[in-house]
C-alpha cells in the first residue's frame, strides 16, 4: 500500500482495506510505528480497518495508526467466527458503499453505530411504529427496581430498553427501538439491526454519530445497573 500512489482528491474513487488476524504480530521487519505513518500518510479516500482477536489486538491495533472506530474484536475461538467476521466486514462494506453514495470518501468510524444518514423515511419504509415510554434516571437502580418504582408498571424480560451511550455487547436476540429527538416518535421492528448496519449475531457495539436519532438496546438482565442521567425505553 503506497500512499501517494492512488486517491488523489481530484479523483471520485476511495479504498477501503480490512485486515483480519487471529493473532498477535511477531515477525515482522517494521515496527508499528512504521504503520502508523503510511496510514496517517494515506489521504481521505482511505479506509483501513481491522477485526483482531481480543483487546490486546484492539491496542496493537491503535498503536499502528487505525482508528478506533474502525476496530473490531471477532470471535476465534466459535466455529462460525470466521464466518461472522466474513458478514461482518460484508454488512459494514454494505453501509460505506451507501454512505460513499452521498460523498463520504473515508471513514473513521465504521464499526460504530452511525445513524446520522437515516432518514424519516428509510426508518418509515423498513420499520413500524412503536408505543412505549422513555423515562429519565434521577438516580441509581437495578433496572427491574425501576420499572415497578419509577415507571408504576410490573417488570417482564425485555419490557425496558437501555440507551446506547457507550460500548455494550449486544446479544442477537435483542430487540432495538429507534427515537427521533424532534418529534418523539419510537420504531422497532426485525429489520432495525439492518437499518442501523448491526449484524444478526452477537457483538460488540460502540455508539457513533446519531444525528437526529437516539438507540434503545433491549435489556433482558432484571439487575442491569442505572444511573443518574440514562434514558430508558419501557415497551407498551
Amino acid at each position: 500500500m503506497q500512499a501517494n500512489t492512488a486517491g488523489n482528491k481530484d479523483e471520485d474513487h476511495s479504498f477501503l482495506v480490512y485486515v483480519l488476524t487471529d493473532g498477535e504480530e511477531n515477525c515482522s521487519r517494521n515496527r508499528p510505528g512504521d504503520l502508523k505513518k503510511l496510514i496517517e500518510g494515506l489521504n481521505d479516500a482511505w479506509t483501513v480497518a481491522a477485526l483482531v482477536p481480543n483487546m490486546t489486538g484492539v491496542h496493537a491495533a491503535k498503536t499502528a495508526g487505525i482508528p478506533a472506530g474502525n476496530i473490531e474484536v471477532w470471535n476465534v475461538d466459535s466455529n462460525t467466527g470466521f464466518a461472522e467476521a466474513g458478514e461482518r466486514m460484508r454488512d459494514t462494506f454494505t453501509a460505506y458503499t451507501a454512505a460513499r453514495a452521498t460523498g463520504t470518501r473515508s471513514t473513521k468510524t465504521l464499526f460504530k453505530v452511525d445513524a446520522k444518514q437515516l432518514t424519516q423515511e428509510e426508518i418509515k419504509q423498513n420499520l413500524r411504529e412503536v408505543s412505549g415510554s422513555l423515562i429519565g434516571v434521577q438516580a441509581e437502580y437495578q433496572i427491574r427496581d425501576f420499572v415497578e418504582q419509577v415507571a408504576g408498571k410490573r417488570y417482564a424480560k425485555g419490557i425496558a430498553y437501555y440507551e446506547l451511550t457507550k460500548r455494550e455487547t449486544v446479544q442477537a436476540y435483542k430487540e432495538i427501538v429507534i427515537v427521533h429527538r424532534k418529534d418523539g416518535r419510537k420504531y422497532g421492528g426485525a429489520a432495525a439491526r439492518q437499518v442501523l448496519g448491526l449484524p444478526h449475531y452477537e457483538t460488540d457495539v460502540s455508539p457513533g454519530d446519531f444525528g437526529e436519532w437516539r438507540i434503545f438496546i433491549q435489556s433482558t438482565s432484571f439487575n442491569r445497573k442505572l444511573k443518574a442521567g440514562d434514558n430508558v425505553f419501557i415497551a407498551g
